[in-house]
């Protein structure tokens, strides 16, 4: 395994599976963590105050929360469009190993990941999807 990516939502659950990520790249070398997000785009702006830009510094913000102490190789982007269709051509263009989801059924998300599009990950991704319940840690 060389490549996990995680969907991000900006929920504490999807920030609870990247840390998760981080903590399962210290068991195998060289693994590379991409945080995926994810937006509808038919309302965006350019520049600064597109959801584009409020998206990576929101991306790079988590990758801060979660690096302490680890070393992991962690990117992070964000795309405009159907959630879905993006994240299966991402997936597939990347030669991604593993989707890592995280789920709490009492946090609906705000940002993307719906129970919808959770299921329809789970149905349509070509790759091993594992879910993070809300606490979870990697041991």
């Amino acid at each position: 395994m060389k490549k996990i990516l995680v969907a991000v939502d900006f929920s504490a659950a999807a920030e609870n599976a990247a840390r998760y990520a981080v903590q399962l790249s210290e068991n195998f070398k060289g693994l590379e963590i991409t945080l995926y997000n994810a937006y509808d785009n038919t309302r965006d702006v350019e520049g600064e105050g597109s959801i584009k830009y409020l998206r990576l510094a929101e991306l790079r913000e988590l990758v801060q929360k979660i690096m302490i102490p680890q070393k992991a190789k962690v990117l992070y982007i964000t795309e405009g469009g159907d959630f879905i269709t993006l994240l299966e051509k991402y997936i597939t263009a990347n030669n991604i190993d593993l989707l890592l989801i995280g789920n709490n059924k009492d946090e609906p998300s705000k940002k993307g990941l719906s129970a919808k599009n959770i299921q329809s990950m789970i149905s349509n991704i070509n790759i091993p999807v594992m879910i993070i319940p809300p606490n979870a840690k990697y041991k």
